[in-house]
């Protein structure tokens, strides 16, 4: 891929980044600056904690330092005396803990946490991290999750919302993202706590990681080589699970070099234009959350979070890519540029034509990110 090619491709989706940044923003009634999760908020009118995360962190240089405090400060106001944070607000102010089933959301606690971290770094307003270290700790501690194996749980009788981008689905049991999110937000409390000298909270946070990561072969097929995205309902091969684990440093190596291995031989099962699929095809997940579970043409098979191909991960997979055989995570990352240009950025799209909410923020900022890494390590 020509350097000058790879720039251009960087120029572009940075104007594309900051037009649906742009779109998105909108202001409430009492006067805060929130933003939807896809431009102009048609699809999902309202404030959402993770897609905030992911498009904030992907990009802080594209959103005011002094709009951003006080949606961070919003979010901590709203965490709940019980530990459980928003998974997202209505315009009107109000939070909203629950999505799908009968169960508080599981990944809201993680993600607020890397909210911090992303405002902290890119601002150096330290203020917000001592005075809310007993807060973030209660936001993981509430979470469903078995103190002898560190990892989430979902009831198999009361499936619901665990990870957000699979929401509609019932993995149930020991379930793989959260339990990776909540290892990755520990590893961040870790660093606070020790830079305030909370060593209580410092080695509450190791001992736990150390749980999950020792705990991970649960979840794991020796036969395939990947991960199960959860161990009862739903324990199908996790490509999106799998990537992340070694994106966050919870394997060790050779656990990430099979997993590595398992992608390039099947490239096929789960890649279209640079997007990715949950599982390898041609599976479906085997069980859905309420209400889902009964079956409608808008998701339920072969739409939206069952079949379809997300950009939402070309990020994370193309930086693995590019650690193991430089230049290949940049061409996955502009043939991605490419595909936007030609087909526009979707939430999720098929080659049978299926495409699904247009102008999707983390599907653009996500891999923005990445292929601003990528590019930023290469000219080192």
């Amino acid at each position: 891929m020509a350097n000058e090619n790879a720039d251009e491709q960087v120029h572009w989706l940075a104007a594309q980044c900051r037009e649906l940044v742009t779109r998105a923003r909108y202001e409430t009634d009492g006067g805060a600056v929130l933003y939807y999760p896809a431009a102009e908020g048609d699809s999902y009118p309202r404030f959402y904690l993770r897609d905030f995360t992911y498009m904030y962190a992907s990009a802080p240089e594209l959103f005011p330092d002094d709009e951003v405090r006080p949606v961070v400060q919003m979010v901590l106001d709203n965490v709940r005396d019980d530990g459980w944070a928003p998974e997202k607000i209505e315009t009107d102010g109000s939070a909203l803990y629950r999505c799908h089933g009968n169960g508080d959301v599981v990944d809201s606690g993680p993600f607020c946490i890397q909210l911090v971290k992303a405002f902290v770094e890119a601002t150096g307003d330290t203020e917000l991290m001592p005075a809310n270290l007993e807060k973030f700790w209660r936001m993981l501690d509430v979470l469903p999750h078995h103190d002898d194996t560190g990892l989430i749980w979902i009831e198999p009788d009361n499936p619901h919302t665990a990870y957000g981008f699979s929401d509609t689905i019932a993995k149930t049991g020991q379930e793989l993202f959260c339990s990776l999110l909540v290892f990755e937000a520990l590893g961040i409390l870790r660093d606070w706590a020790s830079a305030a000298g909370n060593s209580d909270v410092a080695q509450d946070c190791d001992a736990w990681g150390a749980k999950i990561r020792d705990s991970l072969p649960l979840l794991w097929s020796e036969e395939v080589g990947m991960f199960f995205a959860a161990s009862i309902d739903c324990r199908q091969i996790d490509i999106w699970g799998s990537i992340y684990a070694c994106r966050v440093g919870a394997v060790s190596d050779a656990v990430s070099e099979t997993i590595m291995n398992w992608l390039d031989t099947n490239r096929d099962k789960f890649e279209f234009r640079s997007h990715l699929r949950h599982l390898p095809q041609p599976e479906l997940w085997q069980r859905m959350t309420p209400p889902f579970d009964v079956p409608d043409e808008m998701f339920y098979p072969g739409a939206f979070q069952n079949g379809p191909y997300w950009s939402t991960p070309s990020g994370w997979y193309a930086e693995l890519l590019e650690a193991r055989a430089p230049g290949a995570g940049l061409q996955f990352l502009c043939e991605l540029v490419e595909t936007f240009r030609e087909l526009g950025v979707w939430e999720c799209i098929d080659p049978d034509g299926y495409r699904r909410i247009p102008d999707n923020l983390s599907s653009a900022l996500l891999p923005y990110a990445a292929l601003k890494r990528i590019r930023n390590a290469g000219r080192c």
